[in-house]
């Protein structure tokens, strides 16, 4: 379908990626995305409210963007391939109550990613390799353990370990916070959108996206990035950082007064 290239095609798991991305940005609720294949799921910190937290109405709007935002970059990854079908994304929306259980989700696809893309890889070996039909390659795989497909595939010069890694462990991106000055160009920019200048804040906070490739079975990724699972609003991180700057600028201007009251406690000694 699509002429897409077996069994990886860089380009769909790119457009794939590029539309998670999005669809963070699109919701700020999100904090976490893991992508395999045709699929994406998305992590919503527990206190979001959005949408009033109505399952049905959370699962269409973000199948629905998924989508649209799909159509909209095909032509970006997959250019001279026009789409001949319309694509189409389901969702559901489950709730987990504890971080635990959503580590349970995220190992068993991550686990689930790994045992289809071993298959496929074998699969498509045979019959691009071996010149097998698509049935007799079925055939040849039934049964066989991820040891012995390793060995199927290195048996036609392949190595499944050299295969890209986001393809056998899927993609994971994360939403981190980030500290940011605006530099003068920014401040022109904003000045010239007609917004006051006492309004413009030199220094904030912003949202900073990354795709990491890494084990979600492990507890090192929840340790590395506990911050992400942090159940903290960006509106509430920055209305913390605005009053902390205000009192770092107030104690910059106690500073000068300080020292000229040192001075002359000095002199009158």
């Amino acid at each position: 379908v699509q002429n897409y290239r077996r069994p990886h095609d860089a380009r769909g798991q790119g457009l794939m990626d590029h539309v998670a991305m999005m669809t963070m940005k699109e919701f700020s609720g999100v904090v976490l995305a893991y992508g395999e294949s045709d699929e994406y799921s998305f992590v919503l910190r527990p206190s979001e409210d959005m949408f009033n937290r109505r399952e049905t109405k959370i699962a269409t709007t973000f199948a629905s963007f998924f989508t649209g935002a799909f159509v909209m970059n095909w032509s970006t990854f997959f250019p001279g391939n026009p789409l001949t079908m319309v694509p189409h994304f389901d969702g559901r929306a489950m709730g987990y109550p504890t971080l635990d259980i959503l580590k349970d989700y995220l190992a068993w696809r991550q686990v689930d990613c790994h045992k289809n893309s071993l298959s496929n890889t074998t699969y498509w070996t045979l019959v691009q390799e071996g010149n097998m039909s698509g049935k007799v390659a079925q055939k040849e795989m039934n049964h066989k353990t991820p040891a012995e497909k390793r060995e199927i595939i290195e048996s036609y010069g392949l190595k499944y370990g050299e295969f890209p890694e986001d393809y056998r462990h899927g993609s994971t991106l994360v939403r981190l916070i980030e500290e940011y000055q605006l530099d003068q160009a920014g401040i022109d920019e904003l000045k010239a959108k007609n917004i006051p200048v006492k309004s413009i804040q030199t220094r904030s906070l912003r949202c900073k996206y990354e795709k990491v490739v890494v084990n979600l079975i492990s507890d090192e990724f929840y340790q590395e990035y506990s911050a992400v699972f942090d159940d903290v609003s960006l509106k509430s991180l920055k209305e913390e950082f605005k009053i902390r700057i205000a009192r770092e600028e107030s104690e910059k201007k106690k500073l000068p007064q300080l020292a000229e009251n040192e001075k002359a406690a000095v002199n009158s000694n």
